[in-house]
């Protein structure tokens, strides 16, 4: 059978032609027609800044958008939007590329409505936020917002509003006046608790000011930036060659959180390790005591009881092995106060005494030669920091 090869001609110019048909949405204000280019135009209100949403999120409601259209209506008050930022932006997007339809619902507050009470119950029933974001907003929204805000207690407001303890208030006050933008990101964000972020923060204090920690703080998120940004060109030069440029920007996002999250764990776990040592300190009078000190690869200062991952484990170790510790430190007193009596007497006699620079320094002991010295039960079969199993 012939074929027609003018109809199949045909068909292909038809389909070349034929331009795919743009998708079209109606915009709808308190129930009346509304003109797109009025939509587009909204600005956000400043209150409605405090609850942000991250762009992976961002790029799961576009989805959800085009599959299910928009389901929540996006508020408006004082002509700017309340609560929807997120959703409009989504939809300004979508309709610059010719791919959002149905119907875009706005409606205003209304009259007599507290719109900070309207955007924290309404946020707070939408997400899912653990009790450190929730404070942390709150302390936002109370010292931030006081246009907003009744007066008094901030701790008190945020604990009423926000359904949180006052002292996870306090703390994440604490947070907000000491912590890098960066790490009140990871707060808010539920990346990390306000717990660790305060644990984060005095680590990098270290007997510091404020700014100092900051500055620390700031340098550990730069490095983490460029361990993520070389992560990111060794993915783009591979995998994500052929990734489009939001995959490619919400990759680098993710990559940028995961380095952030791995410094801050990276420095408490190197910082926030304790060591128990046993003291002597002559001070007019004989004193041999614990004391939990910073971590030190090696003590000249004391004998190394036990090493304490945590100040939390130092305290627990301590409690549970106190009755040994003061059979120890008594034992030990005992045996150095005849030496110390000694030494006093020794001190009266008057002789001649070199210069001090023509003194040499005294070879201090090694750990095994002071295991020998010491007048403490022996710890054989056991590794230093385990003298008491």
């Amino acid at each position: 059978m012939e074929k027609n090869v003018n109809n199949d001609r045909e068909v292909k110019d038809a389909l070349v032609k034929t331009p795919s048909q743009e998708k079209k949405a109606t915009f709808v204000l308190d129930g009346m027609k509304w003109e797109q280019k009025d939509f587009c135009k909204l600005q956000p209100h400043p209150l409605s800044r405090i609850f942000s949403m991250g762009m992976g999120k961002v790029s799961g409601l576009a989805e959800d958008i085009l599959e299910n259209g928009l389901k929540e209506h996006i508020i408006i008050h004082e002509g700017k939007i309340l609560d929807g930022n997120a959703r409009h932006s989504v939809c300004c997007q979508l309709i610059k590329e010719g791919k959002l339809s149905g119907a875009i619902h706005c409606r205003t507050l209304a009259d007599g409505v507290d719109p900070l009470q309207f955007l924290v119950s309404s946020n707070l029933l939408r997400r899912h936020l653990n009790e450190s974001q929730r404070a942390l907003i709150g302390i936002k929204v109370i010292a931030r917002m006081k246009t907003y805000c009744p007066s008094g207690r901030t701790d008190e407001k945020v604990e009423q509003l926000f359904n949180v303890s006052k002292r996870q208030a306090v703390s994440a006050k604490s947070v907000l006046v000491n912590g890098h933008d960066t790490l009140i990101q990871m707060v808010a964000d539920g990346e990390i608790r306000i717990n660790k972020a305060l644990t984060f923060i005095e680590v990098c204090k270290q007997g510091k000011d404020t700014e100092a920690a900051k500055k620390r703080q700031e340098e550990i998120f730069s490095q983490a930036e460029n361990a993520a940004t070389e992560k990111w060109n060794n993915w783009v030069a591979s995998d994500g060659a052929n990734q489009s440029d939001d995959q490619k920007a919400a990759m680098k996002n993710e990559l940028i959180k995961t380095e952030q999250a791995v410094g801050v764990e990276t420095v408490i776990a190197k910082e926030e390790r304790f060591d128990i040592l046993l003291r002597v300190k002559v001070n007019g009078t004989l004193s041999i005591f614990t004391e939990v000190v910073s971590y030190k690869p090696t003590h000249e200062e004391g004998i190394l009881l036990h090493r304490c991952g945590s100040s939390k484990e130092a305290a627990e170790y301590l409690e549970e092995h106190k009755d040994e510790i003061e059979r120890m430190r008594t034992q030990a007193k005992e045996r150095f106060t005849p030496v110390y009596e000694a030494m006093k007497q020794m001190a009266t006699v008057t002789e001649e005494v070199p210069p001090a620079d023509e003194i040499p320094p005294e070879k201090p002991l090694t750990v095994e030669e002071a295991k020998e010295e010491s007048p403490l039960p022996s710890s054989t079969g056991k590794s230093e920091g385990q003298a008491i199993a």
